[in-house]
């Protein structure tokens, strides 16, 4: 059985499309496994307007984030093979079909297509069928400039892993890739669709304005992260290290973990010699530096949330 988990927020508009792709699917034998995550619209009743057994509902008590919704449909699920699908996005009829039949050969745990956008063009990698090297995959080699893939995963390779904090998908789709083998599918097998207004891009609310609990929170991921992978990144991808490494540098600060962001800031500025990391880096090294920064930020912070 193949479990494709839909995390839901305010999508009553475009959920019933997602919902009624996985169940046209030439691969019968799946669950559509809806997480509502404590929509305020009339997506619940978009769901329930259903009448299939293959589809699960379970809603969130309250709004979690997209992450936790993933987390959530992932333990109740029941598939051998795993896939996590944007509840506005829409699969082509073949699409389970033929992911699922890569993984005749037990060698592969990830198989991996693009997404055709509105304007006909693709995401993901510019890569003919066939093995993803996982250095290429880490650095965002032959990277389309939309990233945005359609995965599979063999439940089995996904172990204890989980998805982190909100917009930190990269970490555990590479975490997961590290230790499995990826298929790449070169032909498009589901359409990529893009909301404006209202709700609908509501998943993680209040997502543009700073909050500090969440930026500690993600910098502590990122940092973890840089650290497991930073022989490769340094080797192969220096700028993309010096990246994550000012990501974590700052949150870092905020929690007072002077120190080890110093260090974070440091690698920031030498792998990746942009002036504003470089004088990030010369900021940390300033007595009360993460003091000022926590005032800056609360400053911001008050500031947009007025505007809205």
């Amino acid at each position: 059985m193949i479990s494709v988990v839909i995390p839901v927020h305010n999508r009553e508009r475009s959920v019933a499309r997602s919902i009624e792709s996985v169940l046209k699917q030439t691969h019968a034998d799946l669950e559509a496994v809806v997480i509502d995550d404590a929509s305020t619209d009339e997506t619940e009743k978009s769901v329930k307007n259903f009448d299939d057994p293959r589809i699960r509902y379970e809603r969130l008590k309250k709004n979690c984030g997209v992450h936790m919704a993933r987390n959530r449909g992932l333990e109740i699920s029941r598939g051998e093979f795993v896939v996590f699908f944007d509840s506005d996005d829409e699969l082509f009829p073949q699409a389970l079909e033929r992911m699922h039949a890569v993984f005749t050969d037990p060698k592969w745990g990830i198989v991996t297509a693009p997404y055709r956008l509105p304007d006909g063009n693709l995401t993901s990698f510019d890569l003919p069928d066939g093995e993803v090297n996982f250095e290429a995959y880490m650095c965002n080699k032959h990277m389309r400039p939309n990233k945005a893939s359609l995965i599979m995963y063999r439940r089995s390779v996904l172990g204890d892993l989980r998805w982190f904090e909100r917009n930190l998908d990269f970490v555990f789709c590479r975490r997961v890739a590290a230790q499995a083998k990826q298929y790449y599918i070169a032909e498009p097998l589901a359409a990529y669709h893009t909301q404006t207004g209202g709700t609908a891009d509501s998943m993680t609310l209040k997502r543009r304005t700073p909050n500090k609990a969440l930026s500690i929170s993600r910098a502590r991921i990122i940092a973890d992260f840089a650290d497991d992978f930073a022989p490769m990144l340094m080797k192969s991808c220096p700028r993309l290290y010096g990246y994550y490494a000012y990501g974590a540098a700052v949150g870092l600060l905020l929690a007072a973990e002077t120190q080890k962001s110093r260090r974070f800031a440091y690698a920031a500025a030498r792998n990746q010699p942009r002036l504003q990391y470089v004088l990030f880096y010369i900021f940390s090294l300033m007595p009360g530096a993460g003091w000022i920064l926590g005032l800056l930020f609360d400053a911001k912070s008050a500031l947009m949330t007025s505007k809205t």
